[in-house]
């Protein structure tokens, strides 16, 4: 496949890959980088959107075959590491019971034994890999458990599997872990739960909107089926939960839309406008929100805050950069021509009217900005377990099309140049 447009620039682009197999992010980074080098610039992504190898095959000793081959330091250090990244966003066991947990060597095949390997999975190194296998072997433990620990246990399952590029397995996890939740009624306010038992109800129905939005798929746990208590105002999982409530709306409204689009009383036109409409009032939605934001919780405060809080801000801004890009994708493979007309004529007289005419220009804006957070995440593979594949992929997609559509554009290529050297992850990477 070429790129649209004729001149030596647009020759010179490598033919874009079809997928087989393999990762699909590393390939378009490839790509990426191969683009960029033959557009006279150095450019490298390849080591953004993949995960350290070299860091991964490391580990602490022992065979891996169960809690009592890693050492007390290596237990320790697991937990430290599950503090400072996975608790600092959601909040899904007490810090007490981590550290008695952790302290403790417990029989294979248990509900505790589980809940530790489950931690030490988080930790991104040769035995996470064989405690993660040695998790899943015990999911009938958690499920024949049905308790609020075990539904804790489900609930950091789902987000290793997202983290580890297996949203389809986490959706299934999700799917048991919503039942568990139920029976136990975390779903209703009742003074029984307290402020933990009320962050996991939370943190499963943001993750169940953030594979949702990535998988596209029907929502599984509904904000009218449900009137938990919610979390403290001004808090980063308030924050996260009100964000999640509007993607609930965007999944509803985009299948609603689907129907609209199979009607064959529509017309081409039509169906363009009316996605152009409901882009248009989703955006609104988005933009509304975020103005509510503290200041130090929006999505470009993660170039200027403080360690500790990088994980909580980094996991709000890429699913705010997803979801927005989700809302104006259509505008990348639209005539720009014949959108700026409809947007000119028909949404003359609303507030998103602009936005529309700039669509393309939005999804560039959020690929650059979802590259700028990888950045500064990619070193610390703790973080990057809350994060999915998603949003590297939206990224390198957004840049490809840009790069299509302004393969001449000396523009282009001193804006992605001066990106480039302005991301110290880039310059690492060479």
């Amino acid at each position: 496949m070429h790129p649209p447009g004729h001149g030596t620039a647009a020759a010179r682009l490598p033919a874009f890959p079809r997928f087989i197999n393999g990762n699909s992010v590393y390939i378009l980074a490839q790509w990426l980088d191969l683009a960029f080098a033959r557009l006279n610039h150095t450019f490298s992504l390849s080591h953004v959107f993949v995960k350290s190898k070299g860091q991964l095959a490391a580990g602490p000793p022992g065979d891996g075959t169960g809690q009592g081959a890693l050492s007390n330091e290596h237990r320790g250090k697991a937990l430290e590491q599950f503090l400072a990244t996975v608790h600092c966003v959601f909040t899904i066991f007490p810090a007490y019971f981590l550290s008695h947990l952790m302290s403790q060597v417990h029989d294979d095949a248990t509900l505790h034994c589980t809940l530790s390997h489950l931690i030490i999975a988080v930790g991104g190194n040769a035995a996470s890999r064989s405690s993660l296998s040695i998790a899943f072997s015990n999911l009938g433990v958690l499920v024949q458990a049905a308790n609020l620990e075990s539904l804790a246990a489900l609930t950091l399952m789902v987000i290793i599997l997202r983290g580890q590029e297996d949203s389809e397995r986490a959706l299934h996890i999700l799917s048991i872990a919503s039942s568990i939740a139920h029976t136990l009624g975390l779903h209703r306010r009742t003074p029984s739960f307290n402020e933990e038992h009320i962050s996991l109800w939370w943190t499963l129905y943001a993750l169940d909107k953030a594979l949702a939005i990535e998988l596209e798929r029907p929502i599984i746990i509904k904000s009218q089926d449900c009137d938990q208590q919610r979390p403290a105002d001004g808090s980063m999982l308030s924050a996260i939960v009100e964000l999640a409530c509007i993607q609930e709306v965007i999944v509803e409204r985009m299948f609603q839309e689907r129907h609209v689009e199979e009607s064959p009383d529509q017309t081409l036109q039509e169906i363009i406008v009316h996605k152009m409409r409901m882009a248009g009032e989703l955006d609104t939605m988005l933009l509304e929100w975020h103005a509510t934001l503290a200041m130090s919780m929006r999505p470009a405060e993660h170039l200027f805050c403080e360690e500790e809080d990088l994980p909580a801000v980094s996991y709000l801004a890429l699913q705010y950069f997803q979801t927005a890009f989700l809302v104006h994708r259509n505008s990348l493979i639209t005539n720009r021509r014949h959108v700026r007309s409809i947007a000119d004529s028909v949404f003359v007289d609303e507030a998103y009217r602009l936005r529309l005419r700039n669509g393309p220009f939005i999804c560039y804006g959020i690929a650059k900005s979802i590259i700028t957070v990888l950045g500064r995440t990619y070193d610390t593979y703790g973080l990057s377990i809350l994060n999915s594949v998603h949003a590297p992929l939206i990224a390198a997609i957004g840049l490809a099309i840009h790069i299509f559509k302004h393969a001449n554009s000396s523009a282009v290529k001193a804006d992605l140049e001066v990106r480039c050297r302005s991301n110290p992850s880039s310059q690492a990477g060479n």
